[in-house]
């Protein structure tokens, strides 16, 4: 990004408030449209990051009924924020 990012873009963010209850949908169907979460997704182990999946069957996508969980991995030498981080994340901050 040429601009970074504003204090509120992370903290204290509705987002934020998903990850602290464990449960965020990434991605969803709506109408039969993919709708996805728009904004900055904080990485935490245990929360469970919830994604649509369809399945290419005779020309037509068929929606996935309770798909298997995907398995994580962070890629690059990542690591999942820890508990004391997401805590000061749930914070409001101001420049």
């Amino acid at each position: 990004m040429k601009d970074g990012r504003e204090c509120a873009d992370c903290h204290a963010t509705d987002i934020v408030k998903k990850a602290q209850k464990g449960n965020i949908d990434l991605t969803w169907d709506e109408n039969g449209k993919v709708q996805h979460l728009k904004g900055v997704i904080p990485v935490i182990d245990g929360v469970q990051y919830n994604n649509v999946y369809y399945d290419y069957q005779d020309g037509t996508w068929i929606l996935i009924e309770n798909p298997p969980d995907p398995v994580s991995h962070y890629a690059g030498y990542g690591i999942p924020l820890s508990e004391k981080q997401l805590q000061k994340l749930a914070l409001p901050m101001s420049r």
